[in-house]
């Protein structure tokens, strides 16, 4: 009689690396992405609640506020480096807002 013995060891050993190398990195990918999306979300939140509070004009103040109301949430934010990726996604949500509201003038007009 035939000992299968490795052969069913050698399979799950397989299975476990396939699952290493596949589903695990997979997961995390979907973890980062929720993590971005929340981040992105709070930052577009955020420069509106400035924009709100402090009109047009005070770059500097709503900037400052955005950096903190991230800080409060845990994220860490360097506003003065313009080379940080966090103070990048704010910018962006800035020229959005911008693009939004010169759209919207251009339609009521």
């Amino acid at each position: 009689m035939y000992e299968i013995t490795p052969i069913i060891n050698a399979v799950i050993a397989l299975l476990g690396a396939i699952i290493v190398a596949w589903l695990i990195p997979l997961i995390k990918q979907k973890v980062s992405g929720d993590k971005y999306k929340k981040l992105q979300t709070w930052i577009q939140t955020f420069v509106l609640a400035a924009e709100q509070l402090y009109g047009a004009g005070n770059g500097r103040a709503k900037l400052e506020y955005v950096g903190n109301m991230l800080r409060a949430k845990g994220i860490e934010v360097d506003i003065d480096d313009v080379e940080d990726e966090i103070r990048a996604m704010i910018e962006a949500a800035v020229r959005e807002l911008g693009d939004k509201e010169v759209k919207e003038s251009d339609n009521a007009a």
